[in-house]
């Protein structure tokens, strides 16, 4: 959706709305010129929307329901995508994502607790606030930082790993303790471990591969069927599950 140098209306007596719906990604450009006036965007569950490097003004409402995702490439993170007159409704059980060419921070507009954190930006991303992770933080490179904040995972929460170049675990994501229950290998690279971790979840390589190094991985059960999908331990690393 494209506007450029316009104002809404919303003359609709039951009240029109903007929804963005169904799967994969929908883009949204508008320039600090347009202005919503009384006219809610909303984006409904498993659809992502990237606002980019627009802006939204006026007096319109926006909401990002459960399950939606929210994707900007503002340097100011979420916050740069909000000029109105009354606050976003953001939901702590939606998405949001990072993919600016420039250095970003998440804004203090982003829930302290999320669905998934989407960090695609090779400049870096860093907290703005302390962060709880519900569903998957997925990372595309290494250039996610806490800027001296806190990141937590719910009981359920996923760590992913999904870069174009080797990338390598970090104790800013994978903590000793504290960490992810489980983890997600989808790289076209290797995936070097940092450190011996424990997950009690499992272990999926969806694509890639982890490379142990001299380290040890234990996980409650794995799957990596496949030629080009395994664990490498040729230079003694040891991956550890139970026999069922």
């Amino acid at each position: 959706f494209i506007m450029s140098n316009a104002t809404t209306q919303n003359s609709n007596p039951d009240g029109a709305t903007f929804v963005f719906t169904g799967s994969g990604t929908c883009k949204l450009t508008l320039s600090q010129s347009n202005t919503l006036t009384a006219l809610p965007i909303e984006v409904s569950s498993g659809t992502t929307l990237n606002a980019d490097s627009s802006i939204l003004s006026g007096s319109g409402k926006f909401i990002l329901h459960d399950g939606a995702t929210l994707e900007t490439s503002h340097a100011t993170g979420i916050d740069g995508i909000f000029n109105l007159d009354q606050s976003p409704e953001l939901s702590e059980a939606a998405g949001y994502s990072f993919g600016g060419s420039l250095a970003q921070v998440t804004g203090s507009l982003m829930p302290e607790t999320v669905s998934d954190l989407i960090i695609k930006n090779s400049a870096g991303v860093t907290l703005t606030n302390s962060v709880t992770i519900n569903g998957t933080l997925e990372l595309t490179n290494d250039m996610f930082f806490l800027g001296g904040n806190n990141l937590q995972y719910g009981t359920e929460g996923t760590l992913k790993y999904s870069g174009t170049s080797v990338q390598e675990t970090r104790d800013v994501e994978f903590p000793a303790e504290n960490g992810p229950k489980n983890l997600i290998i989808n790289s076209t690279k290797d995936v070097d471990l940092h450190a011996s971790r424990s997950i009690s979840g499992y272990l999926d390589i969806s694509s890639g591969k982890l490379d142990l190094g001299t380290h040890t991985m234990t996980v409650s059960s794995a799957s990596y069927n496949g030629s080009n999908r395994f664990v490498k331990t040729s230079n003694g690393g040891k991956l550890i599950m139970p026999v069922s």
